[in-house]
């Protein structure tokens, strides 16, 4: 089968500065294993991206193209963005040239990332109606449109596009309420991680994170993350793991000097926590190899690589019970889920799996990973959806 896949929107501030298109890949995993993956299925894949370059390589046996705007679409996407103030430019820019692409390519099947109210997949939406080629549409976060013109372009949108992907059938209320019929949505992962697990000895060398057992959180230190249940329910796991420790990685840190506060009162949490700021993406592999166990308390997600990376790499999940997590640990049966907000579950949940078994449950965890986490696995599930697909 030919298949487009079409990423019709780039952030500015993180990919306006990138040179290459092989670093704006490497910021968005899903754009580069989820294509290769569906090559290795026999399948022909071009990806287009729109971009503020122009720039074109094959590889892993994948078209990738950037594609970029004309100057009238430069112009109509800054007068857009000073009308819908909320969003950046970019997100108005008329995706022309790939319109153009899918004219050439004719493709069997189309794959949009990201399902807000945008008109360039109302752009591919009327073409693929043209030619009577499926489009999926795969969710990427964000909630149904609420000025009038984006709910008319939201609606031609949820009635035109073939099937949907959500990661739980929560995301996908809201959508089925703004128009979304029903017998559309599929449930199939945000996204994935390419990690790979290493020898716990070697990582931990390579880390120098040590302690029996080994805990990992890495997330934002937000409110909405709630790192202070992973805090104070590692407190609790010390009475009965008094040389487990602690390690919190994280991008932003609103939460950090309050948390320090609350370590630093207490003498035992000040030998056992470590706040280690952020770490490079090639450096995550190692940490998640060298724990034991992964702590996020997230009150809600869209999903969560973090939690996907180290279930990669067998680092065992103790998560939030909220509706990505039930998906990614099959409701508790790989890794355990606690209650919102609540320390002492969580601390129950992990002291639950005993110390000798730790090393089976993570085996485990990594073959739960590979069985329907992957991207291997999530390319055969969106294969027999291309499959089963047709233009509405």
């Amino acid at each position: 089968m030919r298949v487009c896949h079409i990423q019709g929107y780039y952030d500015p501030p993180r990919l306006v500065s990138a040179r290459s298109g092989r670093v704006v890949l490497q910021a968005y995993p899903l754009i580069y294993h989820l294509p290769v993956e569906l090559a290795r299925l026999g399948h022909e894949v071009t990806v287009l991206h729109h971009f503020h370059r122009r720039e074109v390589f094959a590889e892993a046996g994948v078209q990738f193209e950037f594609v970029p705007p004309n100057f009238f679409s430069i112009g109509f996407g800054k007068l857009a963005a000073l009308f819908f103030r909320q969003y950046r430019f970019p997100y108005f820019q008329l995706a022309h040239g790939i319109i153009k692409r899918l004219e050439a390519l004719q493709p069997e099947a189309i794959h949009y990332f990201g399902l807000n109210m945008t008109p360039n997949l109302w752009l591919v939406l009327r073409w693929a109606k043209k030619y009577r080629v499926p489009v999926v549409a795969h969710y990427h976060g964000g909630s149904p449109a609420r000025r009038w013109l984006a709910r008319r372009i939201e609606s031609d949108n949820l009635r035109w596009v073939s099937r949907v992907l959500f990661t739980t059938l929560e995301q996908a209320a809201a959508w089925q309420k703004a128009g979304l019929a029903a017998d559309k949505v599929r449930l199939v992962l945000e996204t994935s991680s390419n990690f790979q697990p290493q020898s716990r000895a070697e990582a931990r060398r390579r880390t120098g994170l040590d302690g029996a057992p080994i805990f990992v959180s890495a997330g934002r230190l937000h409110p909405i993350k709630d790192p202070f249940t992973v805090l104070r329910g590692f407190e609790k796991i010390t009475t009965a793991w008094p040389a487990a420790k602690l390690y919190f990685f994280y991008r932003t840190a609103e939460l950090l000097e309050e948390m320090k506060k609350e370590v630093l009162a207490k003498p035992l949490l000040a030998q056992r926590v470590k706040f280690c700021g952020e770490a490079a993406p090639a450096q995550m592999q190692d940490i998640f190899s060298s724990a034991d166990f992964f702590l996020q308390a997230s009150r809600r997600e869209f999903s969560s690589c973090a939690v996907l990376e180290a279930m990669a790499c067998g680092a065992i999940p103790v998560v939030s019970d909220i509706p990505p997590f039930r998906v990614m640990t099959e409701n508790g049966r790989y890794g355990r889920l606690f209650p919102v907000g609540d320390p002492e579950a969580l601390a129950q949940k992990a002291l639950g799996i005993n110390g000798d078994a730790i090393g089976r449950h993570a085996q485990e965890v990594r073959e739960k990973f590979l069985r329907d986490l992957s991207f291997a696995a999530m390319a055969n599930r969106i294969e027999a959806i291309y499959f089963s697909s047709e233009q509405k």
